[in-house]
């Protein structure tokens, strides 16, 4: 999860400098709609929620943009049954990782 995460991170931060506002927020407005409406459908398809690199990534993306990146990534963890403290220890190791790598010019 971490490598892709940290791809995420780097994309955000080459392509800020390009994206209009107007263009950031039909990003974030369109990525907030789609998680409503997979919450919503309750899609459960297995080959979504599976997909690590695309969560991840996403997971990235939104963390740095944002701040808010622990939607996506719950959306992988969350049905891997995890305990709490897995759980809890999995997305504070992974956000620490990626606020570390965002102090990096």
């Amino acid at each position: 999860m971490l490598p892709w995460a940290l791809v995420g991170v780097f994309i955000t931060g080459i392509s800020l400098s390009m994206i209009s506002s107007i263009g950031l927020n039909l990003l974030i407005g369109s990525s907030s709609i789609l998680f409503c409406l997979q919450y919503l459908l309750k899609i459960r398809n297995k080959t979504i929620v599976e997909c690590t690199w695309f969560w991840s990534l996403f997971g990235g993306f939104s963390s740095t943009t944002i701040h808010a990146g622990s939607g996506s990534i719950s959306i992988y963890l969350l049905p891997k049954s995890l305990d709490k403290i897995t759980l809890i220890a999995t997305m504070a190791l992974l956000f620490g990782f990626i606020n570390f790598f965002k102090l990096i010019p």
